[in-house]
Order: structure tokens, then sequence, then C-alpha cells
């Protein structure tokens, strides 16, 4: 299976530069998202490292944006972590590389610390040690619970991600259907789940709080790397940038 073609990736409407080049009436920059997939792509023969780097050169972007804060990389915006066992910033180097362009980190500045001062990875385990325990419980105590019926169904949605993870290809991690499961995933699930959960006697305000800011944590993240990559995009009027 050979790279996908242009618009088989998920192409953003075109970012409007702030100044045009001179004979032209518009500079747009033509934003290209590709979804990939970390370590998994070593695993993936469909979506390999070298798959990746491929699609990259064909793509021929100006530049190369990377899902990175600023202290994973170097003053020139290349990848600290550029060895063939991190796939995602050996392709993206590999790639500027011979096409000689730029690479540019576009994720929360202080990604990692803003982690340890938030303790997120802590309190996400608390969420989800006790959303396992509270699932277990009302197993045994009501299965045919129309609640935990619901959380079924939700919990469906990761168990779909599973199954499309262990043999993944670049023409379906770039599809309109994995997007949709991510959505479902990540933006309508958790307050439907917030929502069930709440009715637990044992649903403390501090797991309540925790489980919040794990989900507006996931949006807040997002809608900084989405400003980046725009303020990066703009950058480069009238070409193309591969984030």
């Amino acid at each position: 299976e050979g790279p996908p073609s242009q618009s088989q990736l998920t192409t953003t409407p075109a970012i409007e530069a702030g100044e045009a080049p001179k004979g032209s009436a518009t500079a747009d920059t033509e934003v290209i998202i590709m979804g990939t997939i970390h370590a998994q792509h070593l695993k993936a023969a469909a979506y390999s490292p070298e798959v990746l780097r491929e699609i990259l050169l064909a793509l021929k972007p100006s530049a190369i944006l990377n899902e990175l804060p600023l202290d994973q990389v170097e003053a020139d915006g290349r990848p600290k972590h550029r060895e063939y066992g991190d796939p995602e910033g050996w392709a993206s180097d590999q790639a500027a590389s011979q096409l000689n362009v730029p690479q540019i980190p576009f994720d929360r500045p202080d990604r990692e610390q803003y982690y340890t001062r938030t303790r997120y990875f802590a309190r996400q385990s608390q969420v989800s040690s006790w959303l396992r325990e509270w699932y277990q419980r009302s197993e045994k105590e009501d299965p045919e619970n129309v609640d935990l019926t619901f959380v079924r169904f939700l919990m469906e949605t990761q168990a779909i991600q599973a199954c499309f993870w262990e043999s993944p290809s670049p023409m379906f991690i770039n599809s309109d259907v994995f997007d949709r499961i991510m959505y479902l995933k990540h933006v309508r699930t958790p307050p439907l789940l917030l929502a069930i959960v709440s009715k637990s006697p044992d649903f403390t305000p501090k797991l309540a709080d925790d489980l919040k800011f794990v989900e507006e944590e996931w949006v807040e993240r997002n809608a900084i790397m989405a400003r980046n990559i725009e303020q990066a995009a703009r950058r480069f009027a009238g070409g193309r940038v591969a984030v």
C-alpha cells in the first residue's frame, strides 16, 4: 500500500495570509493535517516510519510542523528525539533535511512543565481508576441499569479505535471515519460520562473537578495547537505546510 494522495489527507480551508506577495491577489497557505500513530508506526507495515517520510516528501511542503513543545526541539526547530525509535521525529527530520525546509514545533510550549504543575497524569490516573471501580461495581449491582448500558456504548468508541490502531494505514488514520471516532471519544463522550457517574454517592467534588480538568485540558491543548498552526502557516504565504 503506497502513500495516500494529497486528496486523501485532511486539508484545512486555506488560511489567508496577512500580506500577499507582489503580483498576487491572494496568498493563501495550504495546511495539510496528517494523522500519525506515535510508536505504533514501528509495528505498522502499511504506515511505517518510511511511509510517513515518503508522504512528507511527496507533499513537498514549505515547512513541517511537529507536535512538540519547545523543550523537545533544537534551536533550529529540529526534534531532539529524531532517532528511528521515535518515528515521527525521525520521519519529519529526514524529510525536512531532504527538502531543505524548516521544522516548527506547535504544541503547548510548556507542555511538560504544565503537566507537572497541574499533576495532570496523576489526576488522570485517579479518575481512570475510580471509573473502573464504578463500572465493575455497577456491573455486579445492576447490570441492566440504563446508565451502565449507555456507558457500555460509550466505551465501544475506545474499543473501535483500539481495533483500527492494531492494523492502521495512512488512508484510515487520515479518514473522516477516524476523525469521527476521535470526536466521539474526546468531545461528545466526556460530558455524557460526567453526567452519568456524578449520580454516584461516592463521586466526590474532587473527582468531579479532576474529571472536568482532564476533559478540558484536551480541548484547551488542541485550541492552543490550532492557534500555533495558524500563526506558523501565515509565515508561508502562498505555500504549503505539513502538520
